[in-house]
């Protein structure tokens, strides 16, 4: 073997060496914007999910609002007994209300969990796929590694 082709071989390793740290530089870059990503996911989701605590804040008030100036319009035309039983009604109407807020606020919550929990499987997709790739080409070097070293061994009797 000549030194043309030595020198071949051994530029073919710094440029598989070149590439092989860009594609390591890509990967983080990769990840780092995935991270960034599901940062602004989260927070997108936690600012919705104010939001709608704000809202349904008001709405309670505005229920309970109403809720009262309609017991107290009917209590002036109504006997006792029949406050009491609307009072009562309302009452009920009002878990019901809660109720519904309440079921509201949780498939809204569950909602960003299943988000969220999406989003992290995805990432975790993603770098299982960057180490698979990784682990193949550490594997395709070493493969060149041992195959210059294999050339290097027989060149070098011939020289001799």
């Amino acid at each position: 073997m000549n030194h043309v082709e030595l020198l071949l071989i051994v530029l073919c390793g710094f440029v598989i060496a070149y590439f092989d740290s860009q594609w390591k530089e890509e990967s983080r870059e990769r990840e780092s914007i995935l991270i960034s990503e599901l940062d602004l996911q989260k927070r997108f989701l936690d600012d919705e999910r104010k939001k709608y605590d704000d809202l349904e804040r008001e709405r309670k008030k505005e229920v309970e609002e109403l809720e009262l100036k309609i017991q107290v319009a009917k209590a002036e035309h109504q006997s006792e007994r029949e406050k009491r039983l609307q009072i009562e009604e309302k009452y009920k109407e009002q878990r019901e209300k809660w109720k519904v807020i309440w079921k509201e606020s949780q498939d809204c919550e569950n909602r960003v969990k299943e988000e969220v929990e999406k989003t992290v499987r995805a990432t975790e997709l993603q770098k299982l796929q960057t180490e698979r790739e990784l682990a193949f080409l550490k594997e395709r070097y070493a493969k060149l590694q041992q195959d210059y070293a294999a050339i290097s061994k027989d060149s070098a009797p011939s020289q001799g």
